[in-house]
């Protein structure tokens, strides 16, 4: 289970064009049940990064890295007890006995090799965290002020805040002020605030 992060977004925009920037943003952000999400204003680029997480994929990626001139995953390997313990001596005998026991998903390692070669992330969860900050989506969003010149809502994401999606939706929107507030625990929280893609405190 992750821990949850929660946050508090606050957007205000007071120029005309601002609030013309300021209501497509809001009805953007609402997902189809009119809940908050970071998707649609930064929105995942192919449904390809969608594939099942887990060692069978670790194993097929590793496999299939090595079938094309790269090692790195697999060396590893050769360190760990149960092949020890198998006396396999090679990278061969251990791809083959991946393969036989089962351990490895070549189909879901050949997606993810694929998905590194042209998204530069394995999948969904790397994408997410890597573009957004967090590894998935908003949950449990509550709006608190929709008005013509602000809006405020909060919602939980996991492991931490969504600072990258943040940045990005600051350069977006360019006349408009966002400020979050965040916090994973009583110790690790703050505050951040963005204008044209640029720190403004």
């Amino acid at each position: 289970m992750p821990y949850w992060c929660g946050n508090t977004l606050s957007v205000k925009g007071n120029s005309k064009i601002a609030q013309l920037q300021l209501k497509g943003f809001v009805e953007k952000s609402k997902s189809g049940n009119g809940d908050f999400s970071l998707n649609p204003t930064f929105p995942l680029p192919s449904s390809e990064l969608d594939i099942q997480l887990g060692s069978g994929m670790d194993n097929g990626l590793a496999i299939i890295k090595f079938r094309n001139g790269d090692d790195k995953l697999l060396k590893p390997y050769l360190d760990y007890e149960w092949v020890k313990k198998a006396k396999l001596r090679s990278l061969e005998e251990i791809e083959e006995s991946l393969i036989k026991s089962k351990h490895a998903d070549l189909k879901l390692g050949l997606k993810a090799f694929n998905n590194l070669k042209k998204y530069g992330v394995t999948d969904y969860s790397h994408w997410c965290e890597k573009n957004w900050g967090c590894n998935s989506d908003t949950w449990d969003s509550s709006i608190k002020i929709d008005k013509t010149n602000s809006f405020e809502v909060f919602f939980f994401t996991p492991w931490g805040p969504p600072l990258s999606w943040l940045n990005k939706v600051s350069i977006d929107y360019p006349d408009l002020r966002l400020n979050l507030k965040w916090a994973v625990s009583d110790t690790k929280c703050g505050t951040i605030s963005t204008f044209n893609g640029k720190l403004t405190t």
